[in-house]
């Protein structure tokens, strides 16, 4: 061997070992915090799953978007609302236009028809009190139920309407509700009378308007209501009648 190579040759061992000592450091060297969070480790890089997992704090998992299910859900009780609200505002228009006599026996019965609720119309005879007409729905429309109508006949054997009712469903706000619909639809000034649970305005000489929130107690021994103690309590009923004109006094006992 040549002599003027061995120091080459020396240099080049004692290079290689130490190039070799520096790259088991590395290997050994822990991966840092830094490294987690770029997705870095002191061996290489790591996949796009471990880099999630490693970011995600510890006890939580990642949640997506809502559910449609749940979107659904509250899409279908807005709908329903918005739905027992026209529903109020509409059967409304029937007691209005009943008493204020915009439309006669006949067009009621007619307008029920049309609107779905499927009207059974009733008659009843005696010789004090003349024909009677009785009208109620077998459909009502959604929020509503129990639409009862009661038609006696003058002295021209045309029908008038003595007594006309619907029942809204309970909620927080539905005696708010069936006030404001009524205050609004037939333009009403101040109540005649007025309690938590119950309202009364003045129609004009021979009708009233009145709105009741039921207690448990008024939906006992109903002979013409079923009704469910546990669902419901805080049922409204919207009602126009006949004054009671012989007692001198104007308010109905509710």
């Amino acid at each position: 061997m040549n002599r003027a190579l061995v120091p080459l040759l020396i240099v080049a061992v004692i290079a290689l070992g130490l190039w070799g000592r520096e790259q088991m450091k590395r290997s050994q060297t822990p991966a840092t915090t830094s490294d987690f969070l770029t997705g870095q480790s002191g061996n290489g890089s790591a996949t796009a799953g471990e880099t999630s997992a490693q970011a995600q704090p510890q006890g939580q998992t990642q949640q997506g978007p809502p559910s449609k299910q749940a979107a659904t859900n509250t899409v279908s009780d807005s709908k329903s609302n918005g739905n027992a609200k026209a529903s109020l505002s509409k059967m409304s228009y029937f007691l209005l236009d009943a008493a204020r006599g915009n439309k006669n026996f006949e067009r009621i019965v007619s307008d029920l028809k049309k609107s779905g609720q499927n009207p059974v119309v009733t008659r009843d005879s005696n010789p004090a009190s003349g024909d009677m007409f009785i009208i109620r729905t077998q459909s009502p429309l959604p929020g509503t139920r129990y639409f009862h109508a009661q038609y006696f006949t003058d002295e021209n054997n045309k029908p008038f309407v003595q007594h006309m009712s619907f029942e809204f469903q309970p909620g927080p706000t539905s005696m708010a509700d069936a006030v404001q619909t009524a205050i609004r639809n037939f333009a009403l000034g101040e109540p005649t009378d007025r309690k938590a649970d119950f309202v009364q305005w003045d129609l004009d000489e021979d009708y009233v308007l009145w709105i009741k929130q039921k207690a448990a107690k008024d939906l006992k021994d109903d002979p013409f209501k079923a009704y469910d103690p546990k669902t419901d309590v805080g049922t409204i009923q919207m009602t126009v009648e006949l004054k009671i004109h012989d007692d001198g006094d104007k308010s109905h006992s509710h």
